[in-house]
């Protein structure tokens, strides 16, 4: 399955107690793939974070993918309209992150 690493970045406080995260894209916006074409249902939109002391940069992109921690996935659920829908061109996702 195809990924479509979506930086996001989201201040949270950390505390004891869960946070629900509400994350999406505008309906109708542009999103295409590195050859200038619409996504299809095969792409994943994750929320997440780097692990601990690593910054993505241009000369370590192969390490990317090992020190990515997604915490939230969007995929294509047409029905449950809680993901990825290609048609409209939007997704939209509730995580819950627990505290700690």
């Amino acid at each position: 399955m195809k990924k479509l690493l979506t930086f996001l970045f989201a201040f949270l406080t950390v505390s004891d107690s869960a946070r629900t995260i509400s994350w999406r894209s505008g309906i109708g916006d542009d999103l295409l793939n590195r050859s200038g074409l619409s996504l299809d249902d095969s792409f994943t939109f994750e929320l997440g974070a780097f692990g601990a002391g690593f910054t993505p940069s241009a000369t370590n992109y192969g390490d990317w993918s090992s020190r990515w921690h997604a915490f939230g996935q969007a995929t294509f659920e047409p029905l449950l309209g809680n993901g990825w829908e290609p048609g409209l061109q939007c997704f939209t996702k509730d995580t819950t992150v627990l505290g700690g």
